[in-house]
């Protein structure tokens, strides 16, 4: 994961910075990471949760645990 992309997803609104309100672990679904732009194989660990507007955000575990931790240190 490229944390400038992550950063600049942040500052443009993509990645949203409130918490989610919950969040779900599971396999890959095949679908795009929210962080990334790359695709959560089969095999990998995806997080998912909602936005605050119910807006489903998913993640590879890796990409999901920097959203965190860059969310949570500069939450303006």
């Amino acid at each position: 994961m490229d944390i400038d992309r992550l950063q600049q997803k942040l500052r443009t609104g993509t990645l949203p910075r409130a918490r989610a309100p919950r969040t779900w672990v599971g396999p890959g679904s095949a679908r795009v990471c929210m962080a990334c732009d790359r695709v959560i194989a089969r095999d990998d660990i995806e997080v998912e949760c909602d936005d605050l507007t119910g807006r489903p955000l998913r993640f590879h575990q890796s990409c999901f645990d920097m959203w965190e931790a860059e969310r949570a240190a500069d939450p303006a």
